[in-house]
């Protein structure tokens, strides 16, 4: 260790030009998350310094290109569910539906976002849980429900810059060098002004290209969740990440991203949130697991209360299902048994359709 940082001290700066030429940050605002991932994608492939990642990372001897403490301000977030022309931007809206449903569980368990993905595995503690990222854990946890702290601080004092979450703590820097499950976000932010609530997320590290429209989508609708809960309208999100990178294939993959169109759409506003919506939502989410991968759609409709029947939540289980779908091999069977059941409430189900469009192959 003390050879490696002698060596980066041979290397650095000699004077504060140097310096002054790093993208050290940047601030960026767009109206939906599509614009946001390619604007952001941009700026990275304009401004990034790129080195190789080293043999101790997770990432490996990866090509890393970014730029640092980069602030992207979404002006109209409830438009979250990303639509690029051309297929270039990867994105699964069944997977985005399932990673939130397991936010709101309040769960680290690694078998339950298990059923929808595998792209976890590597992080996960002995096959069991994931102690770092699944933040619903910290945000909604059995000691403490800092959400709701958070939400009852607005309250009672609706100005207040003292809603705040943290999801990184003490004893994440003492692990650093340990856990395959390290946060990469540090926490949350809500304040109320005039215009509505405006919601925060800050990172250590996002991968612009792969993860950062599902961030984008998970911690808006979050802060939309909030919105509700305290009587605000959701008037912005922004999000802002220390390192703000693409990764190897990831930084051709953002160059594609430049001639493509932008057609994002609205997931349906959250009306009502509170204790009682949360615990209704993970109990639907748990008896779909319960019905096994790629159920019927009546089935899971059968598991929505009446409270649950308005808000995005009737959409956020039907795609989760098409994503388990997929997990197991039969998305596009699972996706045309759907695209029959809900023909008619397409335009009301858009992370629904999208998943069908995805799995289809088809423009929805």
């Amino acid at each position: 260790m003390t050879r490696a940082v002698s060596e980066l001290a041979d290397d650095a700066p000699d004077s504060a030009a140097d310096a002054s030429s790093l993208p050290l940050s940047s601030s960026i605002a767009a109206d939906t998350t599509g614009e946001a991932v390619k604007l952001v994608c941009r700026a990275i492939l304009d401004q990034g310094i790129e080195y190789r990642s080293s043999a101790q990372s997770m990432n490996a001897h990866k090509r890393i290109r970014e730029i640092f403490n980069c602030a992207v301000a979404v002006r109209a977030p409830a438009r979250r569910v990303p639509r690029l022309s051309g297929g270039v931007l990867a994105f699964s809206p069944g997977l985005a539906a399932a990673r939130f449903l397991y936010l709101l569980s309040g769960s680290d368990s690694y078998p339950q976002i298990a059923f929808y993905t595998n792209g976890a595995s590597r992080f996960a503690v002995g096959g069991e849980s994931l102690p770092g990222s699944a933040y619903g854990a910290r945000l909604f946890g059995p000691q403490e429900n800092a959400f709701e702290h958070a939400a009852r601080t607005l309250m009672q004092r609706p100005n207040t810059k003292r809603a705040s979450i943290p999801i990184f703590q003490p004893h994440d820097a003492a692990a650093a060098l340990a856990t395959p499950d390290l946060p990469c976000a540090f926490g949350l932010h809500f304040l109320v002004r005039d215009a509505g609530m405006i919601s925060s997320a800050t990172m250590r590290a996002n991968d612009a290209f792969k993860l950062l429209a599902y961030n984008l989508f998970e911690f808006s609708l979050l802060g939309e969740c909030m919105a509700a809960r305290v009587g605000a309208a959701h008037a912005a999100h922004v999000h802002t990440s220390v390192s703000m990178h693409l990764r190897d294939d990831g930084i051709a993959g953002a160059a594609r991203l430049a001639p493509c169109r932008v057609a994002d759409r609205a997931t349906p506003r959250v009306l009502a949130f509170d204790e009682s919506v949360r615990e209704a939502v993970r109990t639907a989410e748990q008896g779909l697991r319960a019905l096994g991968r790629a159920p019927r759609p009546d089935r899971v409709l059968a598991l929505v209360p009446k409270r649950l029947e308005t808000g995005p939540w009737r959409d956020l289980l039907l795609a989760a299902a098409l994503a388990s779908a997929a997990a197991e091999g039969s998305g596009e069977p699972a996706a045309e048994m759907m695209g029959a059941a809900i023909a008619a409430e397409m335009d009301a189900l858009p992370l629904t359709a999208c998943e069908i469009a995805r799995q289809l192959g088809t423009p929805d």
